[in-house]
């Protein structure tokens, strides 16, 4: 496929981070608000494998670390634990429907959210009651899966992957 740390994968992911940063604060609903950069380790889980998806989250936490105020670590290790998570849990499961992909995707945001929540309620750098960081985190991964349709397209397209079955070509000489 590629390498771990292809260009092609770091640009989509900063990419994606440039427009989290920018573009989706102004997409919110009710103070709440998708987050892009997530999507790419459930895209890479449901396409590319657990080593690919491991690497995709690498990535993704240390850009998120760099763009965070949160304190140091606790980005890569909620994005890497809730990829873990992630892989063990799609391991033996079917992925094409694209209801299974927006659920995938909603248990992924929301547990990583919910890693990051308690790594900040545990270091006590976070400010606003539990009960509020708890319906933003279920809006945000509900807002997240919404969007995953879309997202998931224009990533397959960036990465240009294919099917993986392709049985027509089987008969096709």
């Amino acid at each position: 496929m590629f390498r771990h740390a292809s260009v092609r994968l770091l640009i989509f992911l900063f990419v994606t981070l440039v427009l989290d940063i920018s573009v989706m604060p102004m997409l919110s609903i009710a103070h709440t608000q998708p987050v892009l950069i997530y999507l790419p380790v459930v895209y890479a889980a449901l396409q590319w494998g657990a080593e690919l998806t491991l690497t995709t989250a690498i990535w993704t936490g240390v850009l998120r670390e760099l763009a965070s105020a949160a304190p140091a670590g606790v980005e890569i290790s909620s994005v890497l634990l809730g990829a873990y998570l992630l892989v063990l849990m799609i391991r033996k499961m079917e992925h094409s429907p694209i209801f299974f992909r927006m659920a995938i995707a909603f248990l992924f945001v929301g547990a990583v959210r919910l890693i990051h929540l308690s790594y900040c309620l545990f270091l006590g750098s976070q400010g606003l009651p539990a009960g509020q960081l708890f319906a933003e985190t279920a809006g945000c991964a509900f807002y997240s899966a919404v969007l995953c349709p879309v997202f998931f397209v224009v990533t397959a397209l960036w990465f240009r992957d294919r099917q993986m079955l392709r049985q027509l070509e089987l008969f096709n000489r």
